[in-house]
């Protein structure tokens, strides 16, 4: 059995391309695989290997100056669900088109995954996943923006015509599968001048991990990734 870790968090990495080389180095030797992305804004990734050699692989990364609460996903697979290592650089560790866009700058805030229901009642409530993710299922009273990638979001906020009015006024939660593109989405609002931006922390898995099955909010249970 092997043991598979989802892990992301933004926090300014100084030199990505040594950190990449160290990672590289002591993954390797533990027998690690998956993919790990390395950039300026943080780590983002997906690794394998047994158990002792994954908590090994963790204790590393978390060595890492701000890093030691990475956000951590656990699952388990029979089959290894990688082929080999990879430690690559990337100018954004999620992909929304714009590396300007920094929640290590400014973000949204964080909502627990136990606050998230008090939370929505009265927001514009964004689900930030692509279309397909979308129709399998979401919260009641969601916003779809029926995009095809991560990319198109700032396309669909742009075409809102959102005024400085809704900007200063509008209270926006977002959410997404683990956490990382609502985080990233939240920075983009602010970028955009919203004044009061919140995101579900750890995502919709957090909140399935959390809620008790007859709280949950959720028009059809997902693990879409």
């Amino acid at each position: 059995m092997y043991s598979v870790a989802a892990l992301y968090k933004f926090s300014p990495v100084v030199d990505p391309e040594a950190t990449q080389e160290l990672l590289k180095k002591q993954l390797l030797n533990h027998k690690i695989f998956g993919t790990i992305l390395v950039g300026y804004e943080g780590l983002n990734g997906t690794i394998s290997g047994d158990q002792a050699n994954i908590l090994i692989a963790l204790n590393c990364i978390k060595d890492l100056e701000g890093f030691d609460d990475i956000d951590i996903k656990f699952s388990e697979s029979k089959d290894n669900p990688f082929l080999r290592l990879k430690v690559k650089l990337k100018d954004e560790i999620v992909t929304i088109g714009n590396p300007s866009i920094n929640p290590n700058i400014q973000a949204g805030n964080y909502v627990d995954a136990s606050d998230w229901n008090n939370l929505i009642k009265n927001v514009l409530l964004i689900d930030v996943r692509n279309n397909y993710e979308c129709s399998i299922g979401s919260f009641n009273n969601s916003v779809n923006p029926k995009t095809k990638t991560f990319k198109d979001f700032p396309k669909w906020v742009d075409s809102q015509g959102f005024s400085e009015s809704d900007k200063n006024s509008k209270k926006v939660a977002m959410f997404c599968t683990g956490g990382i593109r609502c985080e990233k989405a939240s920075s983009y609002m602010k970028n955009e001048g919203f004044n009061d931006v919140y995101h579900l922390k750890g995502g919709i898995l957090k909140y399935f991990e959390s809620v008790d099955e007859d709280n949950k909010l959720m028009a059809r249970r997902m693990f879409c990734l």
